[in-house]
């Protein structure tokens, strides 16, 4: 393993990673001094205890899309690329081929999670409340899941993961009524708090197309926080989306399907103003010095 470790300045001066806990940005710090080539370790316990961080600042890794978390325990920097280049004299290939095989490199030399090929796996991206909160990829063992590990909460994801990809009009696919099954959900400013794997049940739970291989969907959801989408606008994206969707009485086959709408989609659906912005709170405009201002949330997509 090289010796030497890179920082970019496109990520230590992001707005993303100066507004975490400071020692959230010492626990990456040292993720990748102790990561190997290929930017991944099997000592995310060890390396939290060693900087005082706790599995807060582990989450708020997560959910900013700056770390993932196998199943298998090993973690990898998801923007480990964009940190650093080893020279190839001094490159040994990472040992955990396993982890290393499910993701793939954008343009920009960040990790992605590669799609499946229609499996499913429920240990992705836990409910809210479980013990522990890091999301996860699971390998295809969805047969040898014990029934132990599935949360009961109302918002828990195995719940929603029924029915298989639905490539053809078969009405017995046919998506059980969301207005049926939704559960208590959040509005306003406190949606806005949620981190992401609440935030993203909360959006499987009310999208009205459940059909599909979830990892299918927790990917599309990971590579859109990471790329600098807010939870809480994909959640009101979805929300609007479905009301859409009831209004125009839109046939079950015509509703784009859960990933496809975290591709790129939900951009149309957003709010025009954030109701998360702490200056104007959604409504467009704030005060200051007794003068009101238009808000600038409004270009936090570009």
């Amino acid at each position: 393993m090289a010796s030497r470790r890179m920082i970019s300045t496109t990520v230590f001066s992001s707005d993303k990673f100066m507004d975490m806990q400071p020692v959230t940005q010492l626990l990456y710090l040292q993720i990748g001094l102790n990561a190997d080539d290929d930017g991944f370790t099997n000592r995310i316990n060890a390396i939290r205890r060693m900087v005082g961080a706790t599995q807060e600042n582990v989450n708020e890794l997560i959910n900013a899309g700056f770390i993932y978390i196998f199943d298998s325990g090993v973690t990898v920097d998801m923007l480990w690329n964009v940190n650093n280049s080893v020279r190839k004299d001094r490159y040994h290939q990472t040992v955990y081929q396993e982890e290393y095989a499910l993701l793939t490199v954008d343009t920009d030399g960040r990790y992605l999670l590669k799609p499946s090929d229609n499996q499913m796996d429920t240990s992705g991206i836990p409910s809210d409340n479980q013990m522990d909160t890091e999301v996860r990829l699971g390998k295809d063992r969805l047969d040898n899941i014990p029934s132990n590990k599935q949360s009961t909460s109302s918002l828990d994801i195995a719940e929603t993961v029924d029915n298989p990809v639905d490539n053809s009009d078969n009405v017995g696919n046919a998506e059980p009524d969301p207005d049926n099954e939704r559960p208590a959900s959040l509005d306003g400013m406190d949606l806005y708090l949620m981190e992401s794997p609440a935030a993203f049940n909360l959006f499987r739970a009310e999208y009205p197309r459940r059909q599909g291989a979830l990892r299918d969907v927790q990917v599309a959801w990971v590579t859109a926080v990471a790329a600098g989408a807010s939870p809480g606008d994909l959640v009101m994206a979805g929300r609007k989306y479905a009301a859409e969707c009831k209004r125009e009485k839109t046939e079950q086959k015509y509703i784009a399907m859960p990933q496809n709408f975290l591709k790129d989609k939900w951009r149309t659906y957003i709010p025009k103003y954030s109701p998360g912005c702490t200056k104007c709170h959604g409504s467009g405009t704030y005060e200051r010095d007794n003068r009101f201002y238009m808000c600038d949330c409004d270009r936090r997509y570009g």
